[in-house]
């Protein structure tokens, strides 16, 4: 039986016939290299937003209208932390303030676009 899924990474539909004796993640996206889950456990989480800003105010007001959208925000107070969540949680999007303390926002986006593990393939459209 083939199933189709929509990948979370790379949201693009992937058909793939599972093997009886493949326990689920033994598959991997072509287009992401993400384990591809079936069966009960193969729920698509919804868009991850990781929100990098030292603001605790703007975070506090802003966060929570995001979540009540059915997004899955994830915050960061720092350029250096949110290095650490976007490698972690690889976010389907960032919001990133440019202004911050130590690490600002310019340096934290090259050094994201530099790591290997937050990099995605190009969509084909």
């Amino acid at each position: 039986m083939t199933n189709e899924i929509l990948r979370p990474y790379c949201h693009l539909p992937q058909q793939f016939t599972p093997k009886p004796s493949d326990p689920p993640g033994e598959t991997y996206c072509p287009n992401c290299g993400e384990p591809m889950r079936w069966g009960p456990q193969a729920a698509v989480r919804p868009p991850t937003v990781l929100w990098i800003d030292d603001d605790r105010l703007l975070l506090g007001t802003c966060v929570p209208v995001l979540e009540r959208q059915g997004y899955r925000v994830r915050v960061a107070h720092d350029g250096a932390a949110g290095i650490v969540t976007a490698k972690r949680e690889r976010p389907d999007a960032i919001r990133l303030d440019v202004v911050m303390p130590t690490t600002n926002g310019l340096e934290v986006c090259q050094q994201l676009r530099a790591a290997p593990t937050c990099k995605r393939p190009r969509s084909s459209s």
